[in-house]
């Protein structure tokens, strides 16, 4: 049985296009939505496109529930897990993909992400202990340690105040994340970033501190601290007790 986890974090780098206004189309006249559903249109390209009536949508949805009924539970362990995240997306960022993607394939709202397909799926809220809207670094400790903090801490519980260095080094206060769980029971972990391995997701992984900011000792000194007395994200790497055991540490 193989034994690994691989985390793939902090999918930032998103590159903009703009998607057609749908003046773009013909036949559209800017109305919005005429290609779906336009008689017009629907005449000019019967190949193409279909009424929505009832009809369709009954059909639509008996192969949808067809489909359900058929999907037989997922029983067996896993071997491995694949952690992907995609920092700061949401449900509006899913849609709007959705829509630019069904924009490029003719499919429109009709358009089926992969994602969309998978046999479970949840929602989650994202507040963190302090603030309605949560950061990379609170987010990290909820999503991998199961835990709420403050906001821009990570890998500690709400006792530790932002830049609170005396209580982010009380053990009691530390979070453990699912890669230390995979590493207590024997597994090898990794991380593969397209930022910092000391940045706020992947540092979830295998950091305690009060400020999301202290990944080296520079950091720390330039806002008063004390570097001895706190223990920076990238020492936490190399010398910590998770974050040494780590085996794969890549930046794409």
């Amino acid at each position: 049985m193989p034994r690994s986890l691989l985390l793939v974090l902090e999918i930032k780098e998103c590159h903009y296009i703009p998607p057609p206004s749908f003046l773009d189309y013909p036949h559209t006249n800017g109305q919005d939505h005429l290609h779906v559903t336009g008689s017009k249109r629907l005449r000019e390209n019967p190949e193409t496109f279909a009424i929505e009536d009832s009809s369709y949508w009954n059909q639509a949805m008996q192969a949808e529930l067809t489909a359900q009924l058929q999907k037989a539970p997922i029983v067996q362990q896993a071997k491995n897990i694949i952690f992907f995240i995609g920092d700061g997306t949401s449900i509006s960022t899913l849609s709007a993909a959705r829509l630019l993607k069904g924009r490029q394939t003719g499919q429109f709202e009709h358009q089926v992400m992969t994602y969309e397909t998978f046999p479970y799926s949840t929602l989650i809220k994202t507040y963190s202990a302090d603030k309605q809207v949560t950061d990379s670094a609170a987010s990290a400790t909820a999503y991998l340690n199961g835990v709420k903090g403050n906001q821009a801490t990570i890998g500690v519980d709400a006792n530790v105040l932002l830049a609170d260095c005396a209580a982010m080094n009380v053990p009691e206060y530390h979070t453990t994340s699912i890669l230390t769980n995979f590493q207590d029971a024997g597994r090898s972990t990794g991380i593969v970033t397209v930022t910092r391995v000391t940045h706020a997701s992947p540092s979830g992984n295998y950091a305690h501190t009060a400020e999301r900011h202290w990944e080296n000792d520079d950091d720390i000194l330039a806002e008063g601290g004390d570097s001895d007395a706190c223990d920076d994200i990238a020492e936490q790497l190399v010398l910590g007790d998770t974050g040494s055991k780590i085996k794969k540490l890549t930046r794409q």
